[in-house]
């Protein structure tokens, strides 16, 4: 086997010999910093306004769904410093978001303050050096500049004194950038085949939970009751004056279960933080069973997830919902209920047109449900059950094909794989 000579650099790993090792200055063109310059804006007009809700991991390009502000014609002319065009890369510059990055797709929409633009310079690849402002080369370079700051904040000084490798030629940058952007495409593929399936599941639970189609071999009769007069037991979680500070967090402990770890009624353990013993058991409220229901209340609103034995005794910043001896109520076909995209608008208030920033106790148990007798309701949440067994596989498999992506740019953007470009 051939062994390929190496530069040995500490902040990038090994690369090799006929790679170029530049600072990210040496190789961008222009940069567009629109910082300082708030335009009026409206809600529909002629250009999109790009904000760092548009820009995310799942995607290469600008999510113009979630674009929510415009400008006219006129201030686009004016306003502005500069403008974004295609195959300029963005990166995304304050707050926990700093270092997000996508590709331009098109000349289309504009920047201002919490993003900037960088062109990269004629006989570079614009998307290798997309790929590589999502390594782990960058997130290191990164990390190290963001450490030690109250407010996160990305400078553009900073950002163009990252170092990054360079094959030499630019049909091998081509080549790893298109190695990556098939990956990508599969990703997507999977990413529009769980949306298709989530879907699916939200009409089957549009005919099931509201009784508009019966499963065959039941015939009794629906009730109508508000959440209130089910006899549950509904608890505040920990909002209290005893939540836990940033500072409060630990590496290990008692799993302490936020808004961002409950994902497709399930809790996840990405990004788990951890309390003491000692305050684990100064937090009176929130400790869990096995089966309850999880709700999050405040922030954002709405999220669901049914808890496993891993969790049991665990401490958690929503509502929680238990299913007592008493209830009415199968506990599984609750979460779906609550989850049902009909419920989502009540409990986000988004049914009266005025999103709640929470959903106090009182609200939530107004919300009104149907619900057929104890064995109908079993039935119908085995059946959500599988559908959403389905999609967790999906979820599952996509991940897997993530963490492949991960893998090859690492090996690809250090030069441990070579692909030749011929």
């Amino acid at each position: 086997m051939e062994v390929i000579p190496v530069h040995n650099l500490t902040k990038i790993g090994n690369i090799p010999m006929d790679w170029n090792i530049k600072r990210l200055q040496e190789i961008i063109s222009t940069v567009i910093d629109n910082r300082g310059k708030t335009p009026p804006y409206q809600n529909n007009s002629d250009f999109e306004l790009i904000e760092t809700a548009s820009i995310s991991f799942v995607n290469q390009y600008p999510d113009y769904s979630k674009v929510t502000k415009f400008v006219t014609e006129k201030i686009y002319n004016s306003w502005f410093r500069g403008h974004p065009a295609k195959m300029d890369i963005l990166i995304s510059t304050v707050g926990e978001y700093s270092g997000l990055s996508a590709i331009m797709k098109g000349n289309r929409g504009t920047i201002a303050q919490n993003i900037i633009a960088l062109r990269v310079v004629f006989g570079i690849d614009p998307f290798y050096v997309f790929y590589w402002t999502r390594s782990e080369s960058f997130n290191i370079q990164l990390k190290q500049v963001m450490m030690n700051q109250a407010q996160p904040s990305l400078r553009v000084p900073w950002l163009l004194d990252f170092i990054i490798a360079l094959p030499s030629k630019k049909a091998e940058q081509q080549a790893i950038s298109e190695a990556l952007s098939d990956v990508d495409a599969l990703i997507a593929t999977q990413e529009a085949l769980i949306a298709k399936k989530r879907a699916i599941k939200q009409g089957v639970m549009q005919e099931l939970l509201t009784g508009k189609r019966r499963l065959p071999g039941f015939t009794g009769k629906w009730e109508e009751k508000e959440i209130g007069g089910l006899n549950l037991d509904i608890s505040d979680g920990n909002y209290s004056s005893k939540y836990p500070k940033q500072s409060d967090f630990k590496d290990i402990g008692v799993p302490f279960i936020r808004a961002n770890n409950l994902q497709g009624m399930k809790v996840i353990d990405d990004d788990m933080r951890f309390i003491s013993i000692e305050q684990h058991n100064d937090l009176l409220k929130g400790h869990l069973k096995k089966d309850d229901i999880l709700i999050t209340t405040r922030g954002e609103l709405g999220k669901i997830a049914l808890v496993p034995d891993k969790y049991i005794d665990s401490n958690i910043n929503a509502q929680i919902v238990r299913i007592n001896t008493r209830s009415i109520i199968n506990h599984i076909y609750f979460a779906f209920f609550l989850s049902y995209e009909d419920t989502q608008k009540k409990i986000k208030g988004e049914e009266t047109g005025s999103a709640l920033k929470q959903l106090p106790v009182g609200k939530l148990v107004k919300i009104p449900i149907v619900f057929p007798p104890i064995d109908e309701q079993q039935a119908i949440a085995k059946i959500l059950s599988e559908l959403e067994a389905e999609i967790n596989l999906l979820v599952q498999k996509q991940e897997k094909t993530k963490a492949l992506k991960q893998g090859m740019m690492q090996e690809l953007l250090t030069g441990r794989i070579r692909l030749t470009g011929e």
